[in-house]
């Protein structure tokens, strides 16, 4: 097997040592098993995670890639199933970081065979791809060093990763129908947020969330006691002091990403002519009350409009930039104004700039850090975790990184409204970012650049890694 020009001898011989289809088989089953070992003893993942790697490539070979959602749509789930034998924090996120290894194995895969360089084609692509890459792998390194903490430290090089992994899992996975998969994931998460609306204590009981979320926090929860914390303010805004309601977990045990995920569902759904599952799913991440998804919405039908008035391009793009201008200055005036501790904290990570140049490395700061290193740290925004760890000018290249990638690759495909849809999200998202953590999560932006990657692959029979699998691969 060859890819665009480039010969792939040396890989065809390393696989064919392996048996390539029985492994590319196993790879759910290790998943499976590699959770289960793992939770019982965290030193397991030694041996497995190298062995579930193999395994993906194998299935990426074999036309199986899209398996990889149910290891990575599953995960909270199955850590919160086996939360009650875990005991430290850090073998919790050593389990959620194993789709994050196994995306990172693919990623080592295309680099050491060239296979990026379609990708990084474009000049602007050739200097910033490996900027972005050794920034990354130095501000880790630093940060672990520093004092930050292993777990702190890999946890953000996932969190800014991970968007560009699922770039390119969006590319390998062409021209394989993964709707089916997404559907079954679809069903079940939501009718488990209905079991959660209807009777959320024993939601709690039923998936151990009370134990996995007692583990996450450091403070003990019960049934009784999580359902109480999850009665928040309307959309949990200042604005709404008086106004309560539920705010569900899902099955993430994460209300915003569980948002941004059913978000994903409705335009996905609704790109693949799926309109009442759309219109289900659209109000399943309503349900979560976050601001941050209705905004994205609120956004691309915004971007829609605009493209659909045929002005020129360029004003087109000034256009859209002027919008998102407007609405960073507005949600910022607002928030700050009535105490919004995500507007607070990007404000007082721009006060602290001078002090923190170069940043204090990957986990200094941020919500999933618990960083005892001396200094100014800030959470809750992309941008303000950014300042704290990589400092103002490695916050700015992750941002032209995305922005980089994302117009090379979907500006020549707009007139596709599936592209055009993914394109707008993946603007909104970044958009969100700046005041919001998760905007650049696996399931908001990581999932908006998978939809863009696998849109575009399957309208450009030249696109980037389109045919790395065999054609005799089997769909899924």
């Amino acid at each position: 097997m060859a890819y665009s020009g480039v010969g792939m001898s040396l890989e065809d011989r390393l696989f064919s040592l392996l048996p390539q289809p029985l492994l590319g088989r196993l790879f759910l089953p290790l998943g499976l098993a590699t959770f289960i070992l793992a939770a019982w003893n965290v030193l397991l993942l030694i041996p497995a995670v190298p062995l579930l790697c193999v395994a993906f490539l194998c299935a990426v070979r074999e036309g199986r890639a899209g398996q990889f959602f149910f290891v990575f749509l599953l995960a909270n789930l199955a850590a919160s199933l086996l939360s009650p034998g875990i005991v430290e924090r850090d073998h919790l996120l050593a389990l959620l970081g194993i789709d994050f290894a196994v995306l990172f194995g693919l990623l080592t895969l295309l680099v050491t065979a060239c296979r990026l360089e379609p990708v990084i084609a474009a000049g602007s692509m050739k200097i910033v791809l490996p900027l972005f890459l050794g920034l990354l792998s130095s501000y880790f390194l630093y940060g672990w060093l520093a004092g930050n903490g292993l777990a702190a430290s890999a946890a953000y090089l996932r969190l800014y990763l991970f968007p560009f992994l699922f770039f390119l899992l969006g590319l390998v996975v062409r021209p394989y129908n993964v709707t089916p998969i997404l559907f079954a994931i679809f069903v079940a998460y939501g009718a488990l947020l209905a079991f959660e609306y209807v009777a959320p204590q024993s939601f709690y009981q039923v998936t151990n969330m009370a134990d996995y979320y007692s583990l996450k926090m450091g403070k003990l929860f019960t049934p009784e006691t999580l359902a109480e914390r999850n009665v928040r303010k309307f959309f949990n805004f200042e604005l709404f002091p008086d106004i309560h309601a539920y705010r569900p977990l899902g099955a993430l045990g994460h209300p915003i990403s569980s948002s941004y995920l059913f978000l994903f569902f409705s335009l996905w759904f609704f790109c693949h002519r799926r309109r009442v599952l759309a219109a289900l799913a659209l109000v399943a991440s309503l349900v979560f009350g976050v601001k941050g998804s209705v905004i994205a919405l609120g956004l691309i039908v915004i971007f829609e409009i605009l493209y659909r008035i045929r002005m020129r391009p360029r004003l087109f793009f000034a256009a859209m930039f002027t919008v998102v201008l407007g609405y960073l200055l507005l949600a910022y005036l607002v928030g700050f104004r009535v105490g919004n501790p995500h507007m607070v904290k990007v404000a007082g990570a721009l006060f602290h700039i001078p002090e923190n140049v170069l940043g204090g490395g990957l986990g200094f700061g941020g919500s999933m850090s618990r960083s005892l290193v001396e200094g100014p740290q800030f959470d809750d925004s992309v941008l303000a975790v950014g300042l704290s760890q990589l400092g103002l000018l490695g916050i700015i290249l992750v941002y032209t990184f995305y922005l980089a990638l994302i117009r090379r690759v979907a500006l020549p495909f707009l007139e596709e409204s599936t592209v055009r849809l993914a394109f707008f999200y993946c603007i909104a998202l970044m958009a969100n970012s700046v005041f919001q953590e998760e905007g650049f999560s696996p399931y908001a932006l990581g999932l908006a650049l998978f939809m863009l990657a696998y849109a575009v692959s399957a309208r450009s029979p030249g696109a980037p890694m389109a045919g790395v699998v065999s054609d005799e691969a089997r769909a899924g």
